[in-house]
């Protein structure tokens, strides 16, 4: 074997959970099988699902990559309710369009959104890549953009609903997968330091930046060359506390005992 692309959320999905990972993009269950250079914005909503959440992060970010920083509330109500006409049916069109508003016109209100939109060298949807070992690892980038240092910074959009008292767990959450598009800016940059932002939306006045230095970078590809020798083996056992709230599960151990290739 070699020559895999695996995408940031497909790793993120084995780091956390390894049968998870065995059941969507081994077995295919939720959907189709995943190919292994699905893009990564797709397997993100892919995760979230494709009812009206998934939508509506599908549509919040299309809109975002496309604000523009000289007139960045131009049409930004026209261009959604566009897009949802054309991804969504009538029935709940109004209430999707609503959400969308909500959280691109936070967006546009917060010192960050307004910060961001005026950082020089933004490249928005950017899909990285890089080379490791004998496979590359790939990532898709909300906005990734010059800081005011001059380095090469960037930010990710949520568009979980949660209260202030749920982002410091929802943050750590995302911190795998931020620390994945941390490795590979630092990679293609070469940079030794990266900062990255989680900006979630509904709450999008208090953004969670975090910092990845050298250190950092040395145990994420350790991570990763790990986890790729996993999956290559065929080895996907089930972690020692089970996920909350997974259906596979009996409250105490994982019942999904994966059939090794």
């Amino acid at each position: 074997r070699g020559g895999e692309t695996y995408s940031a959320t497909r790793l993120k999905t084995f780091i956390e959970c390894p049968v998870q990972y065995y059941l969507a993009y081994v077995l295919g269950i939720g959907g189709e099988r995943v190919q292994p250079a699905q893009d990564d914005e797709v397997e993100e909503d892919r995760e979230e699902g494709v009812g009206l959440a998934g939508l509506e992060g599908e549509i919040t970010h299309q809109v975002l990559s496309e604000l523009d920083a000289a007139d960045p509330e131009a049409s930004v109500a026209a261009r959604i309710s566009a897009l949802v006409r054309v991804r969504h049916a009538a029935a709940a069109a109004s209430r999707l369009e609503s959400r969308v508003l909500e959280n691109v016109s936070a967006f546009l209100c917060s010192a960050a959104g307004r910060t961001i939109l005026t950082r020089p060298g933004a490249r928005t949807e950017y899909q990285i890549s890089a080379l490791l070992g004998d496979a590359v690892v790939m990532g898709k980038i909300d906005r990734l953009f010059r800081g005011e240092d001059g380095l090469m910074e960037f930010v990710d959009y949520k568009t979980d609903g949660l209260s202030p008292g749920q982002m410091a767990s929802r943050a750590e959450a995302h911190k795998t997968q931020i620390a994945i598009y941390a490795y590979l800016v630092s990679r293609l940059y070469a940079q030794s330091v990266v900062r990255g932002t989680l900006l979630f939306l509904k709450l999008a006045s208090a953004p969670v930046t975090v910092h990845f230095g050298v250190e950092e970078f040395s145990a994420v590809e350790k991570l990763l060359l790990g986890s790729i020798d996993t999956i290559r083996k065929g080895t996907f056992t089930p972690p020692p506390v089970p996920c909350r709230g997974c259906p596979s599960t009996n409250g105490k151990v994982c019942t999904v005992v994966p059939a090794i290739p």
